[in-house]
């Protein structure tokens, strides 16, 4: 049985000594003990708080302290004060061990443990003593706490009891096993003998023969029925002369291992070939002590090397069935009966326990009427209750009373062989609390199909449903967020633009003037200032046209990305021609989207390989391929390039790239086409190497999406 762990961790495990001085200051301060002052302070709290036994002792090994805990030990604490801490245990050797380790602490100042019965007969208590030195100012004391192993204990008590009840029923089988074989005996000595008289018969009526030929027909069918009885119950035959040193088996255990008798040495050496060399000492001495006559049976469970090089489970049982005249055993006969599938399913139902009991998700096992007959350690980890508390109750105890039809609906589901998983329900902790969880049921059956009980697995939801809940909110206050923001930046750069209209008209008016004037700086000085007005008003209209795309809403369509792309070469004919730019493309598909936007989107892509071409003749292709569940564009340029520190840069609103700083652009351009592609739920990214070129992808869902006719 799997130790529990001690529940005394952090200070207690980390440190030899504990030093108690400014916890109880006030208790020593005139240099005694004060029980009454001691129950005061913080540190006689924490002790009350624990829920174990927890006691003080003194030098003189005396108890001077114990908490409500120690009512386990027994039922008034306030009688072990004064009383030695060895006589807690009526158990004379525990007694002197405690004794023992109370002077190596206090020597040594080391921290010990022992496990030991405490209390009285009544109030028996199987515990496991920690004991730990503890200090107050020049007072050495011993802190001890005690950790209840008695519900271990008594399973592991139960499980010596089974184990006796198993030993019996193995020693009836043997004893039933030997009336057969002395049956066997008894049926062989009388066929013998009516052989016999058929012989005598034959000598002396020729005319029964006939008769004669009858009884030699039961023979053999009964001779036939018991190898086929032997058979039908795969048990092998073995028979071993000791003194001849010659063994014999039937065609049962030949098969049981996959031999034929030919391939079966007579002999002992042979037969230890064969022997698991792990349960050779195991079965000498189990033949041993039966020739020796220490048992009454040869009985042994070992692994026999079949033909395949397989290890095969077989249990063997026999018996001396012929001793000379001092009692030397002669001749040991026996049977062999293979349990490989047995020894399977006892690994795999350890295997299963295991996983049962070590799972992290509560598990409870209930019978068909929803009674609980077993749970795991995480269900009273997380429900509160131990386990001896639940088993026989209702499984509805541990839900919620506003989801008790939803138990027996699940119940009935999974009972007609319904698959049932992951339903939402609310369950209830022993301290009343209520937890949302996710239950699965799985029908459990025996060997013949027939159901026997349910398996609950629990999944607890709370943290989950916290952190949903925090993240629901965090995103509302977020998209409130990044609303407000679009919408001032619309307001912003709409209120910012009617001014700069105003500056750009006049600013005209002055240039016409100054234009055939003799000072020509004034001139070259208000072209200049008209250029930036324009620009600043190219930067805001572009800042405008990126608000709107977050607050117009998605109006989606069918959109041929073919027609789209036309309206934006359309659009940039006049750039294209003047740097002779090569615009090729292959065949677009039609998707779901937002038409206007999709010409922005490929006009942009379009435009911002023309603005970064570089000395070779521009060269532009689009294309698109399907992938899985979405397509992927691709706009190809063998412009100038860009260094990969900036390929994420790039997409973020007003940033630039250093080296592109003389030439003409608002930084607008490729955020919004991050903001388009997001809007249709895709993504965008760009491959690039100086000097050769860029690639720009971007994706788009490819649901309801399909290549238009040629």
């Amino acid at each position: 049985m799997k130790k529990s762990k001690t529940p005394f961790k952090g200070p207690f495990e980390d440190t030899e000594s504990i030093d108690l001085t400014t916890l109880v200051a006030e208790v020593t301060s005139s240099g005694s003990f004060d029980i009454t002052q001691f129950r005061t302070t913080s540190f006689s709290k924490l002790l009350q708080a624990l829920p174990v036994p927890a006691l003080l002792i003194d030098e003189s090994h005396r108890v001077i302290f114990a908490n409500r805990a120690c009512a386990k030990i027994n039922p008034d604490p306030e009688k072990l004060l004064g009383a030695p801490a060895a006589e807690m245990s009526q158990d004379s050797r525990a007694s002197k061990k405690i004794q023992s380790l109370l002077e190596d602490v206090l020597l040594t100042r080391k921290p010990q443990t022992c496990e030991a019965v405490l209390g009285t007969a009544q109030t028996a208590m199987w515990g496991r003593l920690f004991f730990r030195p503890v200090r107050m100012e020049d007072k050495r004391l011993i802190l001890l706490a005690v950790e209840d192993l008695t519900l271990e204990k008594r399973q592991l008590i139960i499980s010596q009891r089974y184990r006796a009840d198993l030993e019996k029923e193995v020693a009836e089988r043997k004893r039933a096993e030997a009336a057969l074989e002395q049956a066997n005996r008894e049926l062989e000595d009388r066929i013998q003998q009516r052989t016999r008289e058929l012989l005598e018969l034959n000598e002396q009526l020729d005319g029964e023969i006939g008769e004669r030929e009858r009884a030699q027909k039961l023979l053999s069918d009964s001779q036939q029925r018991l190898e086929l009885a032997l058979k039908g119950a795969d048990l092998g035959l073995w028979d071993y002369d000791i003194a001849k040193n010659v063994a014999f088996v039937d065609q049962t255990w030949a098969d049981i291992f996959g031999y034929s008798l030919d391939e079966v040495q007579p002999n002992l050496g042979w037969w230890r070939s064969v022997l698991h060399p792990e349960d050779r000492p195991g079965v000498i001495e189990a033949w041993n002590a039966h020739l020796e006559g220490r048992t009454e049976f040869y009985d042994a469970e070992h692994r026999v090397k079949a033909k395949s090089g397989e290890w095969n489970w077989v249990l063997s049982r026999g018996k001396v069935v012929d001793r000379d005249s001092d009692g030397h055993p002669l001749r040991v006969s026996g049977t062999a009966f293979n349990i490989s599938d047995r020894k399977r399913a006892e690994e795999k139902l350890l295997q299963m326990s295991k996983v049962f009991m070590e799972s992290i998700d509560p598990i409870f096992i209930r019978d068909l009427e929803e009674n609980i007959v077993d749970l795991n350690k995480a269900a009273e980890q997380i429900y509160g209750w131990r386990r001896e508390e639940l088993i026989g109750k209702s499984i509805k105890t541990t839900v919620s009373p506003t989801r008790h039809e939803l138990v027996d609906e699940l119940h009935a589901r999974c009972k007609r062989g319904e698959k049932v998983e992951n339903v939402e329900s609310l369950h209830r902790k022993k301290s009343g609390d209520v937890m949302p969880v996710l239950v699965s049921l799985s029908l459990l059956t025996d060997r013949r199909g027939e159901p026997v009980g349910i398996a609950t697995i629990v999944k607890d939801l709370s943290d989950l449903k916290r952190t949903e809940d925090m993240l629901r909110v965090k995103t509302d206050a977020l998209e409130r967020s990044n609303k407000d923001l679009e919408e001032f930046a619309y307001i912003a750069a709409h209120d910012l633009r009617e001014p700069l209209v105003g500056i750009a008209a006049y600013l005209k008016v002055l240039e016409r003037r100054f234009k055939d004037s003799p000072d020509h700086d004034a001139y070259k000085l208000m072209s200049r200032t008209l250029d930036i007005t324009l620009r600043m008003d190219s930067l805001v209209q572009s800042l405008l046209s990126y608000a709107r795309l977050g607050t117009k809403p998605k109006l989606f369509e069918p959109t041929d990305c073919n027609v789209a792309l036309d309206r934006a070469v359309s659009n940039l004919r006049v750039a294209i021609e003047d740097i002779g730019a090569k615009v090729t493309r292959y065949r677009l598909p039609i998707v779901t989207g937002n038409p206007s936007q999709m010409i922005q989107l490929f006009q942009n892509l379009v435009s911002n390989a023309i603005k970064f071409a570089g000395d070779r003749p521009l060269e532009i292709h689009i294309g698109a391929t399907r992938e899985e569940s979405e397509w992927k564009f691709y706009v190809k340029d063998n412009g100038i390039g860009i260094e990969p520190p900036y390929f994420d840069r790039i997409f973020r609103i007003f940033q630039r790239v250093e080296a592109t700083r003389g030439r003409s652009g608002t930084g607008i351009g490729l955020a919004s086409c991050k903001k388009i592609v997001e809007h249709h739920g895709g993504r965008i990214w760009v491959e690039s190497e100086p000097g050769k070129g860029s690639i720009f992808f971007f994706t788009v869902p490819a649901e309801w999406t399909t290549l238009p006719e040629v």
